[in-house]
């Protein structure tokens, strides 16, 4: 892990960002509510736009881990912006790489942005949501302090098949 840099991602990041995204979408695709589909069909300008805004933005952050210039994993975040909701924030799309994985890359990355979630001012919760099946990312929230708080059944339709979330919490304060 000591040659692994986690840093937020921006415009310039975008075609490596795609290309990660969509291989983790087209390998586990359960693991998702987007899909392969609907993200293949995104332009780089389009990418390169969504990254700059999350990046110029206050609220939001794409965080990926590189080695060297190589982009292994990724974890997003956006908070809710209702005035009702802006104590809230959710994890998204968080991915490392299938070659990569088991190796500490995903902690680093759901540490770094839990650390950041937390500089929010204002901030109470970060909320995320994972498949039921997933033992192995149920087991890696759960270890940075995310609890479960509910099940959402038939949440996802995934190659003919149903399956529930879960929802997971952290408190923050």
């Amino acid at each position: 892990m000591n040659n692994i840099i986690v840093r937020p991602l921006n415009e310039n990041d975008a075609h490596a960002f795609q290309e990660l995204r969509l291989k983790g979408l087209s390998e586990h695709p359960e693991a998702f509510a987007s899909s392969y589909e609907r993200e293949i069909a995104y332009t780089k300008d389009f990418v390169s736009n969504r990254l700059r805004q999350t990046a110029e933005s206050p609220n939001n952050f794409t965080l990926g881990a590189f080695r060297e210039r190589e982009l292994l994993g990724l974890v997003g975040f956006f908070r809710k912006t209702g005035e009702k909701e802006e104590h809230r924030g959710h994890i998204w799309g968080m991915y490392v790489r299938s070659d990569e994985q088991g190796k500490g890359i995903g902690r680093a990355l759901l540490a770094d942005g839990v650390k950041c979630a937390r500089s929010l001012p204002g901030l109470e919760q970060i909320e995320l949501c994972v498949v039921t099946r997933n033992k192995q990312a149920r087991g890696l929230y759960a270890s940075l302090g995310f609890v479960s708080c509910g099940i959402d059944p038939r949440a996802l339709f995934v190659n003919g098949e149903y399956l529930d979330e879960e929802r997971m919490i952290l408190i923050l304060n």
